[in-house]
């Protein structure tokens, strides 16, 4: 019996000297939330995805688990409900943490939309639960190009970044990349306010690449210095990275999926 008693308060005391260094997590609901679109390979197939964010506080608060949502997906329609997440606070007092960077710290989430869903040339409602709240948007599909329009948004607004959120949603949109297309870069050193579109339109039917929109005009997404094509005499490449080279001649990357800040 003495040995139980002692074992017992050795536990308790062990308790009280861990219990003010040791963080909880909390659960909570955002107030409002970001929703962008972009693209992602599943199932070998390429499709377009949600990227939902929300603003949890700077870094130097604590750390956010993966915002937490359902889906269900009907024919014409879906309904997504954004539930929350899990806050853990920094369990330490604000004078010893040190320096800490004060950046906006995030919960996210992505929301997969299957083709056999999102159609070519089709438009379906979407609906976001938050809370008490429905966010209504269209999302259509016209060939490869995805786009996200607000009929009713107050909690769940079309953003790319969540610090945004508070402004007026706008639509948003992404476009759902052949395996076989990229972009042809015209990297290094160019003269500013130059359209080098010419140029690389030729470079590119020289090596046997055909310019995307000439694939299907909903391919178009074209700047001064790149350019979307197909994998010509190149053939598969490596997934994108910034064109960085300390040339001016083209180069090509499988690279309409990324977008430089």
């Amino acid at each position: 019996m003495f040995n139980t008693v002692e074992r017992f308060a050795s536990w308790v005391s062990l308790g009280l000297v861990v219990s003010p260094f040791t963080a909880w997590a909390e659960w909570r609901t955002p107030a409002k939330v970001a929703v962008d679109l972009a693209t992602e390979i599943r199932g070998g197939e390429r499709r377009a995805v949600l990227l939902l964010s929300a603003g949890v506080g700077t870094a130097c608060d604590g750390a956010a688990s993966d915002l937490k949502t359902t889906a269900k997906f009907d024919e014409g329609s879906t309904v997504i409900e954004i539930l929350g997440y899990d806050f853990t606070p920094d369990p330490r007092r604000p004078e010893d943490r040190g320096a800490c960077p004060a950046y906006l710290a995030e919960a996210r989430a992505r929301v997969s939309l299957p083709n056999f869903w999102l159609k070519p040339d089709t438009e379906s409602r979407m609906t976001f639960v938050l809370g008490s709240m429905q966010n209504v948007y269209v999302i259509k599909r016209n060939g490869f190009r995805v786009e996200l329009h607000p009929l009713k948004a107050t909690t769940v607004l079309a953003s790319r970044f969540p610090e945004a959120v508070p402004g007026p949603s706008s639509a948003v949109k992404t476009i759902i990349w052949p395996a076989n297309v990229g972009r042809l870069y015209l990297a290094g050193s160019v003269e500013s306010g130059w359209d080098y579109q010419v140029a690389l339109r030729a470079f590119a039917k020289a090596n046997k690449m055909m310019p995307a929109d000439e694939i299907h005009k909903t391919l178009k997404d074209d700047g001064p210095t790149y350019l979307g094509t197909s994998a010509g005499r190149h053939g598969a490449s490596p997934e994108p990275q910034p064109p960085y080279r300390s040339s001016t001649e083209p180069s090509w990357r499988r690279g309409l999926p990324y977008r430089s800040l």
